[in-house]
C-alpha cells in the first residue's frame, strides 16, 4: 500500500482534534490482509487504538468487497462500513456526497422550523430573518461545500425556498424568480460554486 499522492503533496494521515483517518492507495495484487501498514503508520506515531471506534471504507465505484477481503489491528477485525462521517461530512464508499446532502438537508431542516417557530414571537423586518437565515441554516447547507457543494441540490434549494416564501407570505407555488428579487437572493448552489472556486 502506498500513500495518497496529489501533485508533490503526499498524503499518509488527516488530523484534526483527536479525529483521524488514515489514507491508502491499495495495491490489488497484494495480501488481503492488509494490518501491515496501519500497524507500521500507528506505531511510528505511537499511538493506541480502539478498535471498537475504529471503522474502515473501502473506497470503490459499485458493490460489495471481496469476500476473502479482511482488515485487522493486532489481530482484531475492524468493521468495514460504506459511508463514514468525518468532521460532519458524510463521505459515501463510491465518492459521492449525495448521503452528505441528505445529513446536511435534515439538520437545516431542524435549525429553519426552529427559527421559523421563534420568528412568530418576534417581529423583524425580512433583511434580519434573511441575515439569521444566512448564519443558522445557511451556514448548515453550506458546511463542507467547498469539497461536497458541486452537485445541484433541489432539496437544499428547497428549504431556501421554504424559508423565502414563509417571511413574504405567498403561496408556495409563487414564482421562484419573483420572490428572489423581493429579497434581493439567489439560489444557493451559486454560492456554494463561489466557495468551490475561491
Amino acid at each position: 500500500m502506498n500513500a495518497v499522492k496529489i501533485d508533490d503533496i503526499v498524503l499518509t494521515l488527516l488530523l484534526f482534534a483527536d479525529d483521524m483517518a488514515i489514507l491508502t492507495i491499495e495495491d490489488s495484487r497484494r495480501s488481503a490482509d492488509k494490518s501491515s501498514y496501519i500497524t507500521y503508520v500507528l506505531f511510528k506515531l505511537g499511538l493506541e487504538v480502539s478498535t471498537t471506534k475504529t471503522k474502515i471504507m473501502d473506497f470503490r465505484n459499485r458493490g460489495t468487497l471481496l469476500r476473502n477481503e479482511r482488515w485487522l489491528y493486532n489481530g482484531v477485525a475492524i468493521e468495514v462500513v460504506d459511508n463514514f462521517n468525518y468532521l460532519g461530512t458524510v463521505i459515501r464508499f463510491n465518492s459521492k456526497f449525495l448521503a452528505n446532502q441528505e445529513y446536511i438537508v435534515g439538520k437545516s431542516l431542524k435549525a429553519l422550523n426552529t427559527l421559523l417557530a421563534n420568528r412568530s414571537r418576534i417581529k423583524l423586518q425580512p433583511k434580519i430573518l434573511c441575515e439569521l437565515f444566512d448564519s443558522f441554516v445557511g451556514s448548515i447547507l453550506g458546511y463542507s461545500s467547498e469539497v461536497s457543494g458541486v452537485y445541484k441540490s433541489d432539496d437544499i434549494e428547497r428549504i431556501h425556498l421554504k424559508f423565502c416564501k414563509r417571511i413574504l407570505n405567498v403561496r408556495s407555488n409563487t414564482c421562484t424568480a419573483g420572490v428572489y428579487g423581493e429579497l434581493g437572493r439567489y439560489p444557493l448552489f451559486i454560492t456554494r460554486y463561489v466557495r468551490i472556486i475561491k
